[in-house]
């Protein structure tokens, strides 16, 4: 049995090359995840994100759901790490896209660097993707398995997306306040208290009203700024009022560019204005 100890030795090498980091400073890396955590879970997702009838329907049917929607061990991601280490740790952007590429957007990696973000998003994840089944499980994955790789600020914690994608990361913003502070969501936004995006469980919804969130659209994307204005009347409504609106000059139906997006990524470590009125309009 001399070779018990040698295979044993290997194995604990297999296990500590799939756990570690894989993505090198300063690159954008595709990397592989092998944890699921309780926040992306069947029974937290419908939890937290779908609607109270719609979760008594599912619980009192008796049907098993699975323990997790996906495994991660079957995914990839990308993840970008800045080339310096802020002292207070990095930010994190969870990316969701309208695509199926796991990329980085072309300019945005100086702006995380200036701000000393990390950026992740995760492949197979565009608009033909089932949001409970694969988007939203994937962007969670994504963030848990970063979190345990890496230093991360949890006041810096955002989530983001682009056009269908964006609306994805409200949906995320909205039933999970505790992982991320706010979203920046770019060229498209729904309105919240819908059979579409319902209000999460009261003491989430509380936290939620202190998220930061930043719209981006083109003043030429009339189709995203009518949905913009209907997502902001509605969460106005609701009391949730840290937020901002940029619209971009001569811009249509695209991703914000690499000065957009540096705007964008400053606006979301504002915090609200000290004056706000009070509101009482709230649920």
């Amino acid at each position: 049995m001399r070779f018990a100890p040698i295979i044993a030795t290997l194995a604990a090498l297999a296990t500590s090359l799939a756990l570690a980091p894989e993505a090198r400073a300063g690159t954008a890396s595709t990397v592989a995840f092998t944890e699921t955590a309780p926040v992306s879970s069947n029974a937290e997702i419908v939890r937290r994100m779908v609607s109270g009838a719609t979760r008594a329907r599912v619980l009192q049917s008796g049907v098993n759901l699975a323990s997790q929607p996906l495994d991660p061990s079957n995914e990839q991601f990308l993840v970008y790490v800045p080339a310096d280490k802020p002292v207070g740790g990095y930010g994190l952007l969870v990316f969701v896209p309208p695509w199926k590429q796991a990329q980085i957007p072309d300019g945005w990696a100086d702006a995380l660097d200036r701000q000393g973000f990390i950026f992740v998003t995760a492949a197979n994840s565009g608009n033909d993707a089932d949001d409970f089944a694969r988007r939203i499980p994937l962007a969670l994955i994504a963030e848990q398995n970063v979190l345990k790789r890496y230093a991360i600020d949890p006041s810096r914690i955002f989530v983001g997306g682009f056009s269908g994608g964006s609306r994805v990361a409200l949906k995320l913003a909205l039933g999970y306040p505790d992982l991320f502070r706010g979203a920046l969501l770019d060229a498209g936004a729904d309105p919240i208290d819908t059979d579409a995006l319902p209000l999460p469980p009261a003491d989430l919804f509380e936290k939620f009203k202190a998220s930061r969130l930043v719209f981006v659209a083109g003043d030429g994307d009339t189709g995203a700024l009518r949905m913009d204005a209907a997502s902001l009347s509605s969460l106005r409504a609701h009391c949730v009022l840290n937020t901002e609106e940029q619209v971009l000059p001569a811009v249509g139906h695209s991703i914000a560019d690499a000065g957009a997006f540096a705007s964008a990524l400053d606006a979301l470590l504002k915090t609200g204005p000290a004056d706000r009125p009070a509101c009482s309009n709230g649920l």
